[in-house]
């Protein structure tokens, strides 16, 4: 794969998405890391302390693995942009299927660690979401204000937590 010297034009919607995509995936990691450490922290004394650290492990080479590829396609002469966006769902389909190996452990679990679980995988998902849409406002990206911004907008006017 070749690398061109610059970003592809913003003019096509696959162009866009790929550069909002390289955009949030520098700031993501943090945020699954630590996410990450709170279920291992979870799951301490009630599952092998190898099968944790074999998951943080997991977790850490595929979410760093999304980030540079993630970084890297917008950049990319080959394959075209549909196929860079389907590398992008590859990728993140990854992350997904990483994180989701953390609920092998679920059953070894006492109820209280299995509800705090729960809420960081939903709180992991709600982040994205929200991060996706709070880029969207500061970038002025319109796929995003359409997908997610102005939904959010509207549900919180509408719940009268936003005036203007």
């Amino acid at each position: 794969m070749k690398i061109a010297s610059s970003p592809p034009a913003s003019g096509t919607l696959e162009g866009e998405l790929l550069n909002q995509l390289a955009g949030q995936s520098r700031q993501i990691p943090f945020a699954v890391f630590a996410a990450s450490l709170m279920i291992a922290a979870f799951a301490w004394g009630h599952v092998p302390p190898v099968a944790i650290v074999a998951w943080l492990a997991i977790v850490v080479v595929v979410v760093m693995l999304r980030r540079r590829v993630l970084e890297r396609l917008p950049r990319l002469d080959r394959p075209d942009e549909r196929g860079r966006l389907r590398i992008a769902v590859a990728v993140t389909l990854a992350n997904g299927v990483a994180q989701g190996l953390s609920l092998f452990a679920f059953p070894l679990l006492p109820e209280l660690e299995r509800s705090l679980h729960t809420l960081v995988l939903l709180g992991l998902c709600a982040g994205q979401a929200l991060h996706i849409g709070l880029q969207a406002l500061h970038q002025g990206s319109c796929l995003q204000k359409s997908l997610f911004a102005e939904p959010l907008f509207n549900l919180l006017t509408a719940a009268g937590k936003l005036t203007f």
